[in-house]
């Protein structure tokens, strides 16, 4: 795969793992049971406002998945922020 179709296949993946622990059920309400049962959906805390935010949920994981690939380096916190940028726009056009 080049780098191009990776860096595209990455960014998606990152924000359908974002979207589904934000906002979907998940097979048999896993993520649904998950979100009430650690009482975030109750919380105003920083915390829980950012396990509910695709675009914050997206920069950490896309940082992670930075370093998986690269290792802990300058490129993978550029690469990590790439994966996040990309996800934030496919939150404001898909939702």
């Amino acid at each position: 795969m080049d780098e191009v179709s990776e860096f595209v296949v990455l960014s998606l993946a990152v924000w359908r793992v974002c979207r589904v622990i934000v906002a979907e059920d998940g097979p048999f309400d896993v993520f649904a049971t998950l979100r009430e049962r650690s009482g975030i959906l109750k919380q105003c805390t920083w915390i829980a406002r950012g396990l509910m935010c695709v675009a914050c949920i997206s920069f950490w994981l896309g940082l992670i998945v930075a370093v998986l690939r690269f290792g802990l380096s300058i490129e993978s916190v550029a690469y990590g922020l790439a994966l996040s940028a990309v996800s934030v726009i496919l939150l404001r056009r898909v939702g």
